[in-house]
């Protein structure tokens, strides 16, 4: 898998950045798979263009992990997907 190791541009503050999957991965330190499932299961709202690539904010992920939900994120929680990497399950 290429990753993409281009520059931020920090015209927009950090956390409100749109990022790639990869790329809010290594700035957060959270496995990319782990951010893709929550995406999927809509914890975190995701920003998609014509690319066909998923974006995602820093913000709304922090926001997820520390239970401070907005939009998209207000019917599942966080936990719930903490829950299910330790059960074994999956989403």
């Amino acid at each position: 898998m290429k990753t993409d190791s281009t520059p931020i541009p920090a015209a927009v503050p950090a956390g409100q950045r749109f990022l790639t999957v990869p790329q809010a991965a290594r700035a957060t330190g959270i496995p990319s798979y782990k951010i893709r499932r929550a995406v999927r299961a809509g914890v975190i709202p995701s920003y998609g263009v014509l690319d066909g690539r998923i974006y995602v904010r820093i913000d709304d992920i922090n926001a997820a992990m520390t239970g401070r939900t907005t939009g998209a994120c207000d019917q599942i929680s966080f936990e719930y997907l903490k829950a299910a990497d330790t059960e074994g399950g999956s989403l």
